[in-house]
This record gives structure tokens, sequence and C-alpha cells, in this order.
């Protein structure tokens, strides 16, 4: 009889303890799988954000190009003349540009090297920058997303 309530009480109190550590290994499954879903919502919510981040970049980017582009077509009811004068600015202002570089570097080729160089770096940065938005595309490079 004694060993039967022993045995009875290791048997209960055992059963205790291995109901208690399922119900512990239950709970940290649980908590693992929350954390899993927890990062994998933040992802969604971080690729989301990205789109619609590029979205508003490529809407702002149209717009301005839109802009830029309705400025300078914008000539209001003037004579086909001023209109073809106007369309002429951007190819004389070119063409100016090359000019000057030629014209610098030829009129102070026997001078000073490093006056020279510091004059045609300029006028070459101010040609190249006109080049680029007058040539160019204006609007930066719209990212791949992925």
């Amino acid at each position: 009889m004694i060993i039967e309530t022993i045995v009875g009480v290791l048997a209960g109190g055992l059963g205790s303890w291995v109901s208690k550590i399922i119900g512990l290994y239950e709970k940290k499954q649980d908590y693992e799988h929350e954390l899993k879903l927890h990062e994998l919502q933040m992802r969604v919510r971080q690729h989301e954000t990205e789109r619609e981040l590029a979205i508003a970049e490529t809407h702002a980017y149209s717009a301005m190009r839109a802009a830029s582009y309705s400025h300078d077509s914008a000539t209001s009811t003037t004579s086909q003349w001023v209109n073809n004068v106007l369309r002429l600015v951007r190819p004389l202002l070119t063409l100016l540009l090359i000019l000057l570089v030629w014209a610098i570097w030829i009129t102070l080729a026997d001078e000073n090297t490093h006056i020279r160089t510091q004059i045609v770096e300029g006028v070459l940065f101010m040609a190249s920058a006109a080049f680029a938005w007058w040539f160019g595309d204006r609007a930066p490079a719209i990212k791949k997303l992925s």
C-alpha cells in the first residue's frame, strides 16, 4: 500500500512536470512563430514603404519634368519670329560655350599654364553642366523595385 501511494505520487508529480514542460515548449513555439510573423510583417511594411517612396519620387520627377518642359514651350501669344528666336537660345548658347572654350585655349596657349587650366576647367564645367541640362534627361533614373 505504501509503495502504491509512493508510485501514485511519483506518477502524478511526473505527469504534472511533463505537462508543464510541454506547456513551456508550446509557449516557446508560439513565441517563435509570433516573432517570425512579426518579422515578415515588418519586411512587407518595409517593401510597401519603399514602393510608395519610389512612386512618390516618380510622380515628383514627372511633375518637375513637365513643369520644365511647359515653361520652355510656354510662349503665349507672340509672333512666329519671336518663337523662333526663343527656340534658338539653347543652340546659340551651346555654340558660344564651345567657341569660348576654344578661344580661351588658343589665347592662353603660351601663358601661365596654371591660370589657363583653372579658366578652362571653369568654362568646361559650365559647358558640361549646360549640355547635361539642355540635352540630357532632366529626371534622375528610376530605381527598379525588387
